[in-house]
């Protein structure tokens, strides 16, 4: 199985049927048409993230998406779909490696939503590929900024920590019967805190391991049906959340 997905890149795009329900447990302020600021950093062709930034668009909200892709093919397609929806101007969306994007924020700004699909494998410093996305990109995210996170249950082992210092509201659900079959994925979802702890909290990372050896027993929940839901703030200036953004380029 592994081989398989060296092969593909680590490519395994979340499931189209489920985007919905993964867009549901998310809301933005009616009051406001402020801009809602999301990143993906391992887009694929873009389904996962136009499926959450169609849900903010119906609720009242301008979205503007930042993405990355390091397939050709791939990144083209993300390109031409999120420019047609009027989402980027295409400057948002990078080609390349996830881990030579150049980005800043300051303390009050950032990304609104974080959607993380990495690639699943290991990684000889960080334990798993997961957490080296995690480690990078948490740190996009507005201070009440919004974690969704789709990896195999047993990869939340490795980000317990992590997720027990940056952040709160922490819920998790397997996927829907069938499409957890194949590789066991989960989606967690976190609110950032205001300010990261100094230690973990130790219940929070209690949780993580938990689900890490036990997936949690709640399916994804269908659209419209009781659950958690969570704010995506409108705070702070999400209208340019980076004051730079771009792929650094290496000089051979």
């Amino acid at each position: 199985m592994r081989l398989v997905g060296v092969a593909v890149g680590g490519y395994y795009p979340t499931p189209e049927h489920l985007v919905p329900r993964i867009a549901a447990r998310l809301s933005v302020v009616r009051e406001s048409k402020a801009v809602v600021s999301v990143l993906d950093p391992c887009a694929g062709e873009g389904g996962a993230i136009c499926g959450i930034a169609d849900r903010l668009v119906v609720q009242g909200a301008k979205v503007h998406v930042y993405a990355c892709e390091l397939e050709e093919t791939r990144s083209g397609k993300l390109k031409a779909n999120l420019v047609r929806k009027d989402w980027s101007d295409g400057s948002r969306v990078l080609r390349g490696d996830a881990f030579r994007v150049d980005f800043a924020h300051g303390s009050k700004s950032g990304i609104g939503v974080l959607f993380l699909n990495p690639p699943y494998d290991h990684d000889p410093e960080h334990g798993r590929m997961e957490q080296k996305f995690l480690d990078r990109f948490a740190q996009t995210l507005a201070p009440g900024g919004v974690l969704v996170l789709t990896v195999p249950h047993k990869a939340l082992a490795a980000s317990a920590e992590t997720i027990g210092r940056c952040f709160e509201r922490v819920t998790c659900f397997r996927f829907a019967e069938g499409d957890f079959d194949a590789f066991r994925q989960v989606v967690l979802f976190a609110k950032r805190r205001e300010v990261d702890l100094r230690e973990p909290d130790p219940k929070i990372v209690e949780l993580l391991r938990s689900w890490a050896k036990e997936p949690p027993l709640a399916e994804l929940p269908e659209p419209g049906t009781a659950a958690d839901v969570y704010t995506v703030p409108l705070r702070g200036d999400f209208n340019t959340p980076f004051s730079e953004w771009e792929m650094f380029q290496i000089d051979a």
